[in-house]
This record gives C-alpha cells, structure tokens and sequence, in this order.
C-alpha cells in the first residue's frame, strides 16, 4: 500500500521525473497498480450503482420484461466481479488501439509504453472517484431540495473532477509524447481521435450487419 501510495503522489506531482524513471519498466507494474486502483474505485462505483437502482434492458434484447437488481452481497460480488474484469480487460483494449495508431509515426513504438502511460495516467481520476460519487449523488438531491450544503458538495466536487480529468488527459499526452517520441498532438490524435473515429466505424459495422442479417432472414 505504501508503494502505491507513493506511485499515485509521484505521478501527480513529480510526472515526468516519474515517466522518465518507469521508461524501460514493463507492464507488471502498471498492471499490479491497475488492479488496486480498480479494486478501490469500482467498489464505490458498483455500490453508489446498485445502491441508486438501475435496469438491465431484457426486453430491449428480446428476454422478457426489464430486471432491476437488488442491492445485496451476491448481487454486489457478482457485478464488482464483472466491472473489475472489464476494467482490466478495457485497460489492455484502449493502449493496444492507441499503440495502432502511434505506429503510424513511430515505427520502433513499443506497446508496453503505450499501456503505462494509459494507466499510470488515470491516477488523478482513480484517487477523486468518491468526489465522483458525491457529485452524481449531489445533482439527484439538487432535484429535491437547493440546500446550500448540497450545492455547495456539488460545485466542489464539480470542479475537482473536471481538474482531475484535465489532469489525466495531460499526463497521458506528456507521457506518450516522451516514452514514444511523437508529438502532444499527434499523441491526442492517437489515444482519443483515431481509437474513437474506429469505434464509430466498427458500431456502424455492426448495425449495417445486423440489419442485414435481419432482412436477409424474412
């Protein structure tokens, strides 16, 4: 805990002593500090979730009337079980998509450097997830009642998520361009243009398939 303790504050104020230092490192590190992070902010986002009540849309996939789980220790473990897996396995997807791309201008780009930057990155959006929560929450009671407590919790934690998610997205160009030697710019391009640009392309895919599919059978 200490070592992670001391990953998160040396990443948030010193981060290009940090990059600098983790430049030949592989993706054990990043991983193991993956896993803790999600361990930490999935459980109070899993929580906050099932605590506020959500629908799984069965009838939209044709498997009846819509379920709205309760929140209770199985129900919990198993969607903890599944966000945790997602999230590990999403933070795998995003650098290999974005390693694509950087390719592209670099050709001896090396993914391990891609998956460090993405996830060391993130450090300012894991350790403000419970401000996450108390602005979603916030915003709901803002619809009740405009106590100066909850506005006040509201704002706050307002403006510290929109500094640590501008924060994030700087430290994840600061460190792409210098682990793979491109460009700020080029580095955008390549962690959110393009990976999005191919989600677009790939849904759209998709939908023209389905359709297909559908027509094809009547």
């Amino acid at each position: 805990m200490k070592t992670t303790t001391k990953t998160i504050s040396d990443i948030i104020f010193q981060p290009t002593r940090f990059f600098r230092k983790i430049s030949h490192h592989g993706i054990k590190e990043p991983f193991k500090f993956l896993i803790i992070m999600s361990l930490f902010t999935q459980f109070f986002l899993v929580y906050h979730i099932l605590r506020t009540g959500f629908e799984i849309p069965l009838h939209d996939l044709g498997l009846g009337a819509n379920f709205t789980p309760e929140l209770n220790l199985t129900t919990f473990l198993i969607v903890y079980v599944a966000a945790l897996v997602w999230t590990l396995f999403f933070g795998f997807l995003w650098p290999a998509a974005a390693y694509l791309f950087i390719k592209m201008y670099n050709k001896k780009a090396k993914y391990r450097d891609t998956y460090k930057s993405i996830i060391y990155s993130g450090a300012p959006v894991y350790v403000t997830i419970p401000f996450y929560i108390i602005l979603i929450g916030t915003g709901f009671g803002m619809l009740v009642t405009k106590s100066p407590l909850i506005v006040s919790l509201f704002v706050v934690s307002l403006i510290i998520q929109i500094i640590a998610h501008a924060y994030t997205i700087y430290l994840k160009l600061m460190s792409i361009s210098r682990l793979q030697h491109i460009s700020m710019m080029k580095s955008f391009l390549c962690i959110y243009v393009f990976p999005t640009a191919l989600l677009i392309v790939a849904e759209f895919v998709i939908i023209l398939l389905v359709v297909s599919i559908h027509y094809a059978t009547l």
